[in-house]
């Protein structure tokens, strides 16, 4: 059996099973609805056997044996397992044949040859936020009432069947199908809550609402109608076609909401007698907003929340709030794959607190399952939240109202099934009581209006105070709101005040947020207001603390958070400081594991006397106090008199040494202590005891211990005491103690015997070296003033040398001069006694730390003694550079890269002496061929031409083609393309790139389109390609266009242009001799005439003139014209143009021959003649060449010399 439940959804039972199952079509997936419920007395041991699905209730029946099965969809935008809630099974008594839905929650049953007609009668809540009442349906025609303040309860029986129950205030309005029946509840009365009928009102709508308890509001074709109690019509609201039918209404205050079939909102002011249009009527477009489902309007009328249905099913609801003074949305953002919207509601009495409830999506539901179980406790993701949110006017934030500032989120309570309202400070939900299901759903499953006996029977045992007593099957739940924790009972002034205070403080508006509660003056709010903020861990609040701190006089709290600010610690830690001094210990400890700070756990802990809490933690987590909190907790064990449990953590805190022998003597327990020390078997307690005998005059049982504690002083201190210095001396002897050798040295000093050398021996067996040395000077031992000053200290070197100088053993004075390091001393020690030797090497340890003038002298001296090299680096360590360059110069002492660096100028020093020096390192550098280290010094003096031009000199093209990529200087590029166009070119590509590279980075136009001449005549002369030849000489015109100076411009780019225009002719004759066409091959020839009429200096120019003669003497021999070939041959002869480099000799032979000339070597030979006179012009140029190479090698000589001149120049001035 099946039955289709609407969006893709089938229900179905198959024979003989005992589940339900419901397959998805659209995802082809697949559920069960569970029928295990021992509460509701279902197992597993009964079979379906009909299934009836209702659209309208999105409720679904199955039949079992004897009992109908309802399970009610309590989420429609999410049909999954989890929306699916089981009700209280019908008991019919009978077989079920089938089950018909039908209208008005009827449900028929098909029992053999009788019809039974059943309710569904799910449980239905009704609240009134501002009256505080709440209603639950518990039968067909009853009602549970409840008053939340007093938790008062009632019950309401109805005379007829209830289809439709609502709060209004104070009123209570039932609807039956035909009529409104309103009744007046009175909380404040001493009887339970009754209910007093005061209107009963004939209508087919149940949209019905009541304003100021004297105005009942209800709907009808075409317009809202305006009654009193008795049905009286006062004020009709017509809604035009346009308009649409009033589908959804709602009253908040003195303003009514209207929405419509068409989408369409209108707002109605009901403040004054007669109810007017409050601001614009305003329709939605479904296809942006969705189709409106819910709407709520707040208290003042400002705003509309709504909530629309649209068809995605991802977010199926839509939430938005309609500002009604500037006719604007503000959308309401969530994020619809993991949540959506099911209910929203405002404050009755503040207008800008808005409520959306909001519930997991079948998504996350089914993720929490897989991944938990069904038995799993729910999470926060997989359960209703609540969130609250401010709404903020468009006076205080401008155009474009309407902003939503999120307040709070409250995760539902367990057992919630809905959110029904809110009124601060609380959040209503409605709760079931599982325990009181099953009696409940047997009342509701009968759906006849008529009474059975035990029903009767049970109204008479049941008075109404049992009834109040009992547990009700359902009830409300008040949460209290974050800010309001401890203040619920709050007056409503205050109350006022905390939201504005909690509103502007959202808004960021701390002026107004203070101002807000100024008015608050009782002492005992301003403390539920601190520790509300402690408890909701609310460290944006701390300014807003620090005020309650002040209002209620709590002046050790507020410096306590003054001190925290001033320590700059952690928000939370300054909120957990605060929380000490309100006496929150626990809130305080969370909020320090929150911030990380175990340490000020670790001491709230102590302070509460919580210490097993304190050890375990530290143990864990904050191991680095874990000896302090021992010890702390040791104290405290003291003080308490445990001295057992004390000297445990005295132990464990390895403090046992010095405290247990405290506490035991200050507590008279010398017994006890006495065991302690000898069972502990520690050294330190050992040398306690021997200390404690000592001092009561018992040295023999001191010594005892004294050896336990192996204090080899004090033992040879006694013995020196009793003068057994033998003893002593053994015992000095074997163990070698520095404080023994000192001790007994100083008693050999100081006795009258003749002890002084093993004084001496024992002053250094123990590294007194000043004492020994002391004591040799007095005895005045010269030798061993030297062995013993070479171990000691600096300063006891210096002493022995002064002694050793006033000696005249200038020696070793200068060593230990050299040693102490004062090197000045010795250096004028060693001129003083004319030691060079030592000199010498002490002048290898001056450095730049050492004084100047000191180095200069000992630069003299190696530079009298020939040591060239050793004298640069001295003259270099006084920052005497030129001098020390003249040396390099003038005695060809090679300057490494490390000296030169060290002689280099830091970049603090002054500009203009810095490039100076740098230059001189330079020019040195250049001068030894150095060149990379010479660029180096003269990029660093920021000299990038002298840089490249050294470079080049090294030929090393690498790293000549990089300096110029990195310096990026147009004088830098211009060297190194015109040192490339020196190499070899021509067939590396590489080269040929980086030259037009370098001309282009340094804008050279007319340097690059002279390359690309060259580029031209090489193709012309090495290849013959004149095509290329061309397409270089453009690109050298296109370069000439790019120069600046106007008359250059114009000769280069006439002198480009004649060369193109002589290729392309020579193009064209070739071109045209290589046809078959007598006229066109004539007129290639008449072609290569008329160029061989210009000047041979401009043909040449442009193209080779041999190239030219060949192909016209090429054409006269094949036309059989000898005449003008022959002809043409002679020009060639008298221009000098070799004959055979361009033309066959086999042709040549044949041309003489047929002019009837013989073609001997004076004709075809020429070539070879002029071939010989180019060779001697060559020999002559190269020549040339050789001179221009000496005379630039005579200049660079002449700029060496001047260099060095300029170097002796730098050394004068430096001298003076």
């Amino acid at each position: 059996m099946t039955s289709y439940m609407g969006e893709a959804l089938v229900a179905a039972c198959i024979e003989d099973e005992s589940v339900l199952r419901v397959w998805d079509l659209a995802s082809a997936h697949n559920f069960i609805l569970s029928m295990i419920d021992p509460v509701k007395g279902i197992s597993l041991n009964e079979v379906i056997t009909f299934v009836a699905f209702s659209e309208a209730r999105q409720s679904l029946a199955a039949t079992k044996t004897g009992k109908i099965l309802i399970w009610k969809c309590i989420n429609v935008f999410d049909k999954s397992q989890a929306s699916w809630e089981m009700l209280e099974p019908i008991d019919v008594g009978a077989p079920i044949q089938q089950l018909i839905w039908g209208s008005e929650n009827l449900l028929m049953a098909v029992l053999g040859d009788s019809i039974e007609l059943y309710v569904d009668t799910s449980m239905e809540w009704a609240i009134a936020t501002d009256s505080q009442l709440s209603l639950f349906q518990t039968a067909p025609d009853e009602l549970r009432l409840e008053y939340f303040p007093t938790k008062k309860m009632g019950k309401f029986k109805s005379d007829v069947r209830i289809k439709q129950a609502k709060l209004f205030g104070h009123h209570l309005s039932i609807y039956d199908g035909q009529q409104v029946v309103l009744h007046r509840l009175d909380p404040d009365s001493d009887r339970s809550l009754q209910a007093e009928e005061v209107a009963a009102v004939s209508t087919h709508s149940p949209l019905v609402a009541v304003h100021d308890d004297r105005t009942l509001i209800m709907t009808e074709e075409g317009k809202v109608q305006l009654c009193n109690f008795k049905g009286v019509a006062k004020q009709s609201l017509h809604f035009s076609f346009t308009d649409g039918e009033p589908i959804i209404m709602d009253v908040c205050g003195n303003f009514l909401a209207v929405a419509t079939t068409t989408n369409t909102l209108r707002l109605f002011d009901m403040e004054r007698r007669e109810v007017k249009k409050h601001g614009t009527t305003r329709t939605f477009d479904v296809q942006e907003f969705g189709k409106i489902i819910s709407i709520r309007i707040n208290r003042d009328g400002s705003h509309v929340s709504v909530l629309a249905a649209t068809s995605n099913p991802e977010a199926p609801v839509r939430a938005f709030v309609y500002v009604v003074e500037s006719n604007t949305t503000a959308v309401f953002n969530i994020d619809s794959a993991t949540r959506f919207v099911v209910n929203h509601f405002w404050d009755p009495l503040y207008p800008k607190l808005l409520a959306y409830e909001t519930t997991p999506t079948k998504r996350v539901v089914d993720n929490t399952s897989l991944s938990k179980g069904p038995d799993a406790a729910a999470d926060d993701n997989s359960v209703n939240k609540v969130t609250l949110l401010f709404i903020v006017n468009e006076a205080e934030v401008g155009p474009g109202g309407g902003v939503m500032l999120h307040s709070d989120t409250v995760v539902s309570p367990k057992g919630a099934t809905c959110l029904l309202g809110l009124r601060v400070p609380y959040l209503f939900f409605g709760v079931k009581n599982a325990e009181k299901q099953k009696k409940l759903h047997r009342n509701l499953g009968r759906g006849s209006d008529e009474e059975t006996p035990e029903d009767d029977e049970e109204e008479e045992d049941n008075d109404e105070e049992s009834s109040e007593r009992s547990e009700p099957p359902a009830s409300i739940v008040g949460v209290i709101l974050r800010d309001f924790t401890g203040m619920e009972n709050v007056e409503s002034t205050i109350r006022d005040a905390i939201l504005e205070f909690s509103y502007n403080l959202a808004l960021g508006n701390m002026d107004a947020a203070y101002k807000a509660v100024k008015v608050v003056k009782n002492s005992n709010v301003w403390a539920n207001m601190a520790q509300m903020m402690v408890k909701t861990h609310r460290v944006d609040m701390l300014g807003a603390l620090a005020v309650c701190l002040g209002n209620m006089g709590n002046l050790r709290a507020a410096a306590a958070l003054r001190r925290a600010a001033e320590d700059n610690v952690e928000p939370e830690a300054r909120l957990a400081a605060v929380a000490v001094h309100l006496g929150m210990i626990d809130d305080a400890i969370d909020l320090y594991t929150q911030c990380g700070r175990n340490d000020m756990v670790n001491v709230l802990y102590q302070a509460c006397g919580q210490w097993e809490k304190a050890l375990n933690m530290t143990e864990t987590l904050d191991r680095i106090h874990l000896k302090s909190t021992h010890y702390a907790y040791a104290k405290h064990l003291e003080s308490l008199l445990d001295f057992a449990g004390a000297i445990q953590h005295y132990e464990k805190a390895e403090t046992h040494r010095l405290e247990v022998p405290r506490m035991l003597f200050d507590a008279g327990k010398l017994m006890e202590l006495d065991t302690y020390i000898q069972t502990s078997n520690d050294k330190k307690l050992f040398l306690w005891k021997a200390q404690y005998v000592e001092s009561k005059g018992e040295p023999d049982e001191a010594m005892t211990y004294y050896e336990k504690a192996e204090d080899q002083l004090s033992l040879v201190r006694l013995y020196c005491a009793k003068e057994n210095f033998a003893k002593a001396r053994k015992i000095v002897d074997e163990t070698g103690d520095p404080a023994a050798c000192y001790h007994l040295a100083r008693q050999y000093e100081l006795s009258e015997e003749d002890k002084l050398k093993d004084a001496l021996k024992l002053y250094i067996k123990a590294g007194c070296y000043n004492h020994a040395i002391r004591l040799a000077i007095e005895q005045e031992m010269e030798a061993d003033v030297l062995h013993i000053a070479l171990q000691a200290t600096p300063e006891a070197m210096l002493l022995a040398a002064g002694y050793l100088e006033e000696r005249q053993l200038f020696d070793k004075a200068v060593l230990l001069y050299q040693k102490g390091g004062n090197l000045a001393k010795a250096i004028n020690l060693c001129f003083q006694a004319k030691l060079y030797e030592p000199l010498a090497m002490i002048a290898e340890s001056v450095d730049s730390k050492a004084d100047p003038s000191l180095a200069i002298k000992c630069a003299q001296f190696f530079f009298e003694k020939e040591q060239y090299a050793k004298a640069v680096q001295l003259y270099a360590a006084a920052d005497h550079i030129f001098e020390a360059l003249r040396i390099c110069k003038d005695y060809k002492v090679s300057l490494t890269e490390e000296m030169g660096e060290k002689m280099s100028p830091p970049a603090t020093e002054k500009p203009e002496v810095r490039q100076k020096v740098l230059r001189a390192i330079a020019h040195c550098y250049d001068k030894q061929r150095a060149y990379n280290l010479s660029c180096r010094k003269y990029t660093q003096a920021g000299d990038h031409k002298k840089a490249i031009e050294v470079l080049i000199k090294s030929d090393d093209t690498e790293k000549i083609v990089f300096f110029a990529s990195v310096s990026q200087k147009p004088m830098v590029y211009i060297i190194t393309a015109n040192y490339l166009q020196k190499l070899e070119w021509r067939d590396k590509p590489d080269i040929i790139k980086n030259i037009i590279l370098f001309y282009k980075k340094a804008q050279a136009w007319e340097s690059l389109a002279r390359f690309y001449q060259s580029c031209a005549q090489a193709e012309i002369d090495e290849f013959r390609r004149y095509d290329k030849a061309k397409g270089a000489l453009a690109e050298a015109k296109a370069c000439i266009m790019k120069m600046a100076s106007a008359p250059e411009r114009a000769t280069l780019v006439k002198q480009v242009e004649q060369q193109v225009t002589l290729v392309d002719q020579y193009l064209q004759a070739h071109q045209l001799l290589q046809l078959e066409d007598p006229q066109q091959r004539e007129q290639g020839a008449r072609i290569c005439n008329s160029i061989l009429q210009m000047p041979q200096q401009q043909v040449e120019e442009a193209v080779r003139l041999g190239d030219v003669y060949s192909l016209a003497i090429f054409y006269y021999y094949q036309n059989g014209d000898a005449a003008n070939a022959f002809e043409l041959l002679e020009q060639m002869r008298k221009r000098k143009v070799p004959v055979d480099v361009y033309i066959e000799q086999e042709i040549v032979n044949e041309i003489y021959h047929a002019v009837h000339k013989e073609a001997h070597r004076g004709h075809h030979g020429d070539g070879e003649g002029e071939g010989e006179e180019q060779e001697e012009q060559q020999e002559q140029e190269g020549g040339d060449q050789i001179e221009e190479r000496l005379q630039e090698g005579e200049e660079q000589r002449q700029q060496r010399e001047e260099g060095g001149e300029e170097i002796a120049e730098d050394v004068r001035e430096d001298q003076e």
